[in-house]
């Protein structure tokens, strides 16, 4: 029974992210308005030494530079189930590109950094938030401690933290970007969770 009210809720939440990638492709005002306030608040806070820490966090967590990273862990641990996560995260990256292709966004004009591609949803913010979804099913196979458990939890939420306001600061995303990152990370990590964990 709870297995199938998850399967409901899931749906539930394809539904409401198919509604928020429509008004995105439509160019809804809603969203505009929501960008435009991100962009000027985060445009009242540029400074150099800001700029520079955000440019590097970009490049320590690059969605490739995950993948790699889980990888090399996966590797290290040895364990099947770990391997398997690694596989989850370059799945979602997949089909996260494929939605970046048909929904074409161009990216902020006013970006402080060069960036290719299309900016919806942002790949960074994907990629991250998977990580922490997907993680959270992980950790509970692992034979560590509770305490240990926490702080990976903890260290993950400020990457993850980190990696979103570099997006939105360095203005190479809008807002909606990085919600759509998060919420197509979760609908994927989700769905994985209810495929092939119990």
């Amino acid at each position: 029974m709870q297995k199938k009210k998850a399967w409901v809720l899931w749906l539930i939440n394809l539904f409401l992210f198919g509604g928020f990638v429509w008004n995105i492709s439509q160019q809804s005002v809603w969203i505009a308005k929501l960008d435009n306030q991100s962009s000027n608040f985060f445009n009242s806070l540029i400074e150099p030494s800001l700029t520079h820490f955000f440019i590097i966090i970009a490049r320590l967590f690059t969605p490739l530079l995950v993948l790699i990273y889980t990888a090399a862990i996966t590797e290290f641990l040895k364990k099947f189930i770990l391997r398997c996560y690694w596989f989850d995260l370059l799945s979602g990256y997949l089909i996260m590109e494929l939605l970046k292709v048909i929904i074409k966004r161009p990216r902020p004009a006013n970006s402080l950094v060069h960036a290719t591609g299309f900016s919806f949803p942002s790949a960074h913010v994907f990629e991250i938030t998977l990580v922490i979804v997907t993680s959270h099913t992980i950790l509970k196979s692992l034979r560590i401690s509770e305490r240990k458990k926490v702080i990976v939890q903890i260290i993950l939420f400020l990457i993850w933290f980190l990696v979103a306001l570099s997006r939105l600061y360095l203005q190479v995303h809008y807002f909606s970007d990085v919600i759509g990152g998060v919420w197509l990370a979760i609908i994927w990590g989700t769905l994985i969770n209810l495929i092939f964990r119990k």
